[in-house]
């Protein structure tokens, strides 16, 4: 949006865009689209950052990121699940642990542990 104020122009980014001239440029020069700017782009216990060409939530500190697991909807969390406490994560029934093929992961309150089998 080009501006002009008595004799001088300025320009400005109409919301959902934000300035993104570089520092050497005109500011509101470029605009982008601020993907976070819908406030329910990102889940729960999420922050939302604006990438090149889109959002990207990432989980809040202290929080476990289960989208990596491909068990996490035949676990019973709901599609919609990303990030969650970690006692509420079990990580052997989620496949989010490093124990061996050979190995028993069982779950703790806050984390797991990898043990050998008998034999």
């Amino acid at each position: 949006l080009l501006l002009k104020h008595n004799f001088n122009f300025r320009c400005e980014c109409i919301k959902p865009y934000v300035n993104a001239a570089p520092k050497d440029k005109l500011p509101g020069s470029v605009c982008r689209l601020d993907y976070c700017s819908d406030v329910n782009f990102c889940p729960s216990n999420t922050t939302c950052k604006n990438a090149e060409d889109q959002a990207v939530c990432t989980c809040l500190p202290g929080y476990i990121d289960i989208r990596k697991s491909e068990r996490r909807l035949e676990a019973g969390f709901p599609k919609e699940s990303y990030c969650l406490r970690p006692q509420d994560v079990d990580e052997c029934a989620l496949g989010l642990h490093n124990c061996s093929a050979a190995a028993i992961c069982t779950d703790l309150h806050i984390g797991y542990e990898c043990a050998c089998a008998e034999g």
